[in-house]
């Protein structure tokens, strides 16, 4: 698997060499070296490691690994980053681990997705509400999910 790695700081090289030790082709890089063709393009990639913020994160960087089929995975060293890059509909990661980039739902706990809501709503009276409510809540139960 080939891994372009567009972190800043010292730990990209950590990142890069995880990845190696893993059996995975590493390329540290720039963001500005990036491109859709050319030696370090996203057409020879599978997996674009940046930072989580606004400034990397943007339309065109997503747009380019949209169309060059190559998944972004977002590095968060912030609950802000991590959450920047949840609305973007992106997995972030915490770790350097090779083992997190590659399948981010081994991520830490503390940045997982929180659980979701349910609103049962209705008019006024006795239209059924707590009745759909505990059938919906008994159902979620049923799995392995807490309710």
């Amino acid at each position: 698997m080939r891994i372009l790695v567009a972190l800043t700081g010292d730990d990209a090289l950590d990142v890069a060499a995880d990845l190696r030790h893993a059996g995975h082709e590493a390329v540290l890089t720039s963001l500005q070296e990036v491109s859709l063709d050319g030696e370090l393009g996203l057409a020879a990639a599978d997996i674009l490691v940046v930072e989580s913020s606004r400034a990397v994160l943007t339309s065109q960087l997503i747009a380019m690994c949209d169309r060059a089929a190559v998944r972004i995975v977002p590095r968060a060293r912030t609950a802000a980053d991590a959450r920047f890059a949840r609305s973007l509909g992106l997995d972030p990661v915490a770790s350097s681990d090779a083992a997190t980039i590659l399948d981010p739902s081994v991520a830490d706990a503390d940045h997982a997705m929180a659980g979701s809501v349910f609103v049962v709503w209705g008019p006024q009276g006795a239209p059924g509400r707590t009745t759909v409510a505990l059938s919906l809540a008994a159902e979620l139960a049923r799995g392995d999910d807490e309710v």
